[in-house]
């Protein structure tokens, strides 16, 4: 710690440009360190999350427990105003369960905002476990193609994976997508007869601000058209939202 305060103090005096810390992990973030280093001009901090599920842990070798993990972002939160984190994910694992995914989609929906989230395609590298057994699993066949040549952030157009871009995309503008709506969104029993996409649809429509921004001027036009009893425009324009709304929803599902 004295080493920290030693680095941050002369780092603001000699220095004084944005300082960004990568390579954090949940273990290892301390209040007290996470603040003489803002003091110092911190200015952002990148942390593996990877997955809050604990068999894909195991697989990654990352050891945190989700409460580590929550309460790592919650220190690094109270220091929102001068530091804008990053949370690394891994998706795409073909070893994961869809109940897996859910896991670590539930603890992003309980982690403080804002934050910025690279979400990253499971890449199986030569020379590791995880590797040789998706080798030997047939999962790999060209390493040309799909390790050196594969682009990490193509990602697998699924629907669980979408509810991770639609948390990031709350998350930077310092939204979150409440736990009950998440829990909505990844019931088996709702996906089965995808009302979970209805949900999805709605929670994408307010992000872009097309319910909020459309509200007061359909309630308006609405009164409008009844003042008139002119039923007719009524309908159309319930059709008209219906369509824009069903638009939204994904037409993939995992």
């Amino acid at each position: 710690y004295k080493d920290l305060e030693y680095f941050s103090a002369q780092y603001k005096e000699k220095i004084g440009l944005p300082l960004t810390i990568t390579g954090a992990t949940p273990q290892t973030v301390r209040e007290n360190q996470i603040r003489v280093l803002v003091e110092g001009g911190m200015a952002g901090i990148r942390m593996g999350i990877q997955s809050g599920a604990e068999k894909t842990k195991e697989q990654y070798k990352r050891g945190a427990a989700n409460k580590t993990v929550q309460k790592a972002t919650h220190i690094i939160n109270e220091h929102r105003k001068k530091l804008t984190p990053q949370y690394d994910l891994i998706i795409d694992n073909p070893y994961e369960s869809d109940e897996e995914i859910v896991e670590t989609l539930m603890l992003l929906s309980t982690l403080p905002t804002p934050f910025v989230m690279a979400v990253y395609s499971l890449t199986f590298y030569p020379g590791t476990e995880l590797y040789n057994e998706a080798r030997r699993d047939g999962l790999i066949t060209d390493d040309h193609k799909e390790v050196y040549r594969k682009y990490y952030h193509s990602c697998q157009k699924t629907y669980l994976n979408g509810l991770y871009f639609l948390i990031r995309d709350y998350a930077k503008h310092g939204s979150r997508i409440p736990t009950w709506v998440m829990y909505l969104m990844t019931r088996d029993q709702l996906r089965s007869c995808r009302l979970s996409h209805v949900v999805y649809a709605v929670m994408l429509a307010w992000k872009v601000h097309f319910i909020p921004m459309r509200m007061a001027e359909l309630a308006s036009k609405t009164i409008g058209d009844l003042s008139r009893g002119d039923v007719f425009r009524i309908k159309r324009k319930i059709k008209l939202y219906v369509r824009k709304i069903s638009s939204l929803i994904p037409t993939y599902a995992r």
